[in-house]
């Protein structure tokens, strides 16, 4: 385990991240107390099957000492590495995997949204694959009475797999169709994904699952990390500086600042940006309309909310609806 100094240090820049491509160049972006930022170059894998299953994938260079915080959705996640290192936490949940582990995999179910934190370090090539499914799609497949269905039920159950010829060959093949576009490239990238699955969930019989400690932890929630989580979880809910300031036992100022310096964008535009982004995803999906988009973005008039998608993506909200 490393030192509480040292883990302290590599925690101070808290990422908010955006993936950008320049043709065969892409970067992860992030907002920082420098600005933006590249935080990770590399070839990616991007691709949703609907709306239960997501594959996402890389071969990339991290650039620069960050940590990422976001939130997870209730899922099935299946994370399998190939090369590099990978320190990544759901709530207390913590995995370390490395070249030199035999297990590079792990399958970590969420009946509930739970914190997510990555960190990225300097100089590391990771090779990975992530697989989400939603646990609607999951429990469709089980009959309840399977090993499978006792691993749905819990919160935070996980198991830990050894990486196989058969897991490595499967990751590169879906790594080469990062630029899935033909509608057979796309359904390999597919079945490419369920193979995984099926070989994962194989292993699940003859595997023991690790359950958490029931007993949550009850500390007080005082860094921008958990400040930040807590906002993810809660970005539909009415979120004043005043009253996330009661409830992290901060005073408004000093909460703002200290969020100011560790994350380079201020609280209320941090808020701001990310109902934008969960707007835009929304429309993009045909889920909502403009008008609804704004309202759930926290707009009381569309106008507003228009001016500042607008400004935010350099196009309109309703030009993204009629691309759909």
């Amino acid at each position: 385990m490393m030192a509480d100094s040292e883990k302290m240090s590599r925690l101070r820049k808290i990422a908010i991240t955006q993936k950008i491509e320049e043709s065969e160049r892409q970067l992860i972006v992030g907002e920082t107390t420098q600005g933006k930022s590249a935080l990770v170059e590399g070839r990616f894998v991007s691709h949703r099957i609907g709306n239960e299953v997501t594959i996402h994938g890389c071969q990339s260079t991290e650039l620069q000492n960050s940590n990422v915080v976001s939130m997870a959705p209730a899922s099935v996640i299946i994370t399998i590495l190939l090369n590099g290192e990978l320190e990544f936490a759901y709530d207390d949940l913590e995995f370390y995997l490395q070249p030199n582990s035999v297990d590079r995999i792990t399958i970590v179910n969420l009946t509930r949204p739970a914190n997510f934190r990555r960190r990225i370090t300097k100089g590391n090539h990771v090779t990975k694959l992530n697989i989400m499914m939603s646990n609607q799609w999951m429990l469709n497949r089980t009959n309840g009475q399977c090993k499978v269905s006792q691993f749905i039920r819990g919160h935070k159950n996980s198991i830990q797999l050894p990486l196989t010829n058969e897991f490595s060959r499967l990751v590169n093949q879906a790594l080469d169709l990062h630029k899935a576009d033909s509608f057979n490239e796309k359904i390999a990238l597919e079945s490419l994904a369920i193979q995984l699955i099926e070989t994962a969930f194989s292993y699940l019989e003859e595997t023991e699952i690790e359950q958490p400690n029931t007993a949550e932890k009850t500390t007080n929630i005082t860094s921008v990390e958990d400040l930040i989580c807590y906002i993810e979880a809660n970005l539909s809910e009415p979120l004043s500086t005043n009253e996330l300031a009661t409830k992290f036992a901060m005073s408004s100022s000093n909460m703002q600042r200290k969020f100011k310096q560790q994350v380079g964008i201020t609280l209320n535009g941090y808020i701001r940006k990310r109902r934008l982004e969960v707007a835009k995803q929304h429309l993009e999906r045909g889920l909502v309309s403009v008008t609804e988009a704004a309202y759930e973005a926290g707009y009381n008039h569309p106008a507003n909310f228009t001016n500042a998608f607008k400004k935010a993506y350099g196009v309109s909200p309703l030009a993204v609806t009629n691309a759909n």
